[in-house]
């Protein structure tokens, strides 16, 4: 009986890793091709290919819980990629005119929330209708948002403006402040654990850093040419930043808010940039040279670059399957397996 529990647990524990295999994607929007390319982060090779994505794809972001990809299109739609089949499976219609830039999701996955530069507002659509449910006005070419890990509040970067609006997501939408940055602020990012709000500076090739407890910039880091995206490690310890000018990856330490190590060169254009929980690499989407590059974070090396479509702008990276399941668990496999040893 005892025999039998353990190989039980052994197959448990076999059969959550290939979840995560199976699970742990990279997508990337094409937006010079009409597709999306889907990557296997451990063999760096591409899996599928979703076509009819429309071609002026400005961003995309997996939902946290790994069924469902949005693209957001400045054509005013949101085309919704199963993960299970790596097909188109609905498209979301969002006010003509509202140039939709950005995406984001709420922690547990049951709100999206897209930024509409053309219309200076910020929807609210629940994931199970896919309707627009609030909608709130912001600043002037507002360009990208991102969501505490709390649940709490949005950053959105509003790029005329130079500011940063931090908008209440407890109840109805609401202004808690704002926040003067750096210019053409253009990409926000949060750290995982919630400490920091990163703000990519297109135009004076910077990053702010804000304190999310009191809303206020605590420093500025100087990175390479037009900063377009982040990439935070699971532990916030290390913070990518994608510089598209310098051709570039900066990285900054997410402890002393300082840029750390050597720059690491990529492909031309770099726009996207995402990392993996836990095969410790970063892939980096390249909008002028078509490709993506792999990082490995313990080298800090390009050990691969993979072909995708036309002109790749955002890349994200399916969640960890193992944290989410383990979570429901008050032991990890693992460990019970230990247990029965």
């Amino acid at each position: 009986m005892k025999k039998n529990s353990f190989i039980c647990s052994i197959l448990f524990l076999l059969s959550i890793f290939r979840l995560e295999a199976d699970i742990n994607r990279a997508y990337v929007s094409n937006a010079g091709s009409d597709t999306a390319s889907v990557i296997d982060t451990i063999t760096n090779e591409v899996v599928a290919t979703i076509d009819n994505v429309a071609a002026d794809a400005a961003a995309l972001e997996v939902n946290p819980n790994g069924l469902e990809v949005y693209i957001v299109n400045t054509s005013a739609t949101i085309d919704v990629i199963s993960t299970t089949s790596n097909t188109k499976v609905d498209t979301i219609d969002l006010p003509p005119g509202s140039d939709p830039f950005d995406v984001a999701f709420s922690p547990d996955g049951k709100y999206a929330y897209v930024i509409g530069s053309g219309s200076n507002a910020l929807y609210k659509i629940d994931v199970s209708t896919r309707e627009i449910v609030e909608t709130f006005s912001v600043g002037s070419n507002s360009n990208g948002i991102a969501v505490t890990p709390d649940g709490k509040k949005i950053y959105v970067a509003s790029s005329n403006n130079n500011k940063v609006f931090v908008v209440n997501l407890v109840g109805t939408l609401s202004l808690l402040s704002t926040v003067d940055v750096g210019t053409f602020p253009f990409t926000p990012a949060v750290s995982p654990n919630g400490k920091y709000a990163y703000i990519a500076n297109l135009n004076s090739s910077n990053v702010s850093v804000i304190d999310v407890s009191t809303d206020t910039v605590v420093a500025t880091v100087t990175v390479g040419g037009e900063p377009r995206d982040f990439a935070i490690t699971p532990d916030s310890h290390a913070v990518y930043v994608a510089c598209e000018t310098t051709n570039s990856i900066f990285t900054i330490s997410g402890v002393s808010n300082q840029v750390i190590g050597s720059e690491i060169d990529v492909g031309s254009s770099p726009r996207g940039v995402a990392v993996t929980p836990h095969t410790h690499r970063l892939f980096v989407s390249n909008f002028h040279s078509d490709d993506v590059s792999v990082i490995d974070l313990s080298t800090k090396t390009v050990i691969d670059t993979i072909t995708v479509g036309d002109s790749p702008s955002a890349i994200r990276i399916t969640p960890d399957t193992i944290s989410h399941l383990i979570k429901k668990f008050k032991y990890s496999p693992l460990q019970q397996v230990r247990g029965i040893l």
